[in-house]
């Protein structure tokens, strides 16, 4: 009786390393895209966010008297001033305008929206006059005032136990994303 043995075919132990190898290196480089396509839909969905809270602040400017409109919004010059001061306090400035993260709280800083809560306040509004088609000097007469809204984001966020802070970078400056938006309302 004789015994056939057949020869099958099959992988050496150096070819299923060199597979897996291979395959790690692979899994490695599709995770290192998930951060920044993490990152830029989290800063898409801010951005729509920023978005929806201009357009609901700019609701409500049209339901304050245009003198008190025309005294919120800050010039260029202003502006400036404002953002390269280091003595000036952004929390405590009257004329900010402050979202939550989901954009369905909107107010200014005193409101009631805000009573004891600034944990919450994401986005920071602040009103820009647009200077060519809306000159200061003619807000006693002017039919409408032309701005520009300014959304940055974060403005604060929130630190243990309870507190909140802004978020910084180097230097002591806020971190911040920005978009700005137009807008107008009429006498």
């Amino acid at each position: 009786m004789a015994i056939e043995f057949h020869q099958r075919a099959a992988f050496s132990l150096v070819e299923v390393v060199v597979a897996l190898g291979i395959f790690a290196v692979g899994i490695i480089g599709v995770l290192g895209l998930l951060v920044p396509i993490t990152d830029s839909v989290s800063t898409n969905r801010d951005a729509e966010t920023a978005a929806r809270v201009a357009e609901g602040v700019q609701l409500c400017l049209r339901t304050e008297a245009f003198p008190a409109v025309a005294t919120s919004v800050l010039t260029a010059e202003q502006l400036k001033a404002q953002d390269s001061s280091p003595d000036y306090n952004l929390a405590m400035d009257d004329r900010l305008w402050f979202a939550n993260v989901t954009g369905g709280k909107v107010g200014r800083r005193d409101d009631a929206v805000w009573q004891g809560n600034d944990r919450e306040k994401f986005f920071e509004i602040t009103l820009l006059r647009n200077e060519a088609l809306s000159p200061e000097e003619n807000d006693a007469v002017a039919p409408t005032l032309a701005y520009t809204v300014r959304v940055r984001w974060p403005f604060f966020i929130p630190t243990a136990p309870g507190g909140s802070e802004p978020r910084m970078i180097a230097g002591g400056q806020p971190a911040r994303q920005v978009a700005f938006f137009t807008g107008a309302v009429r006498r």
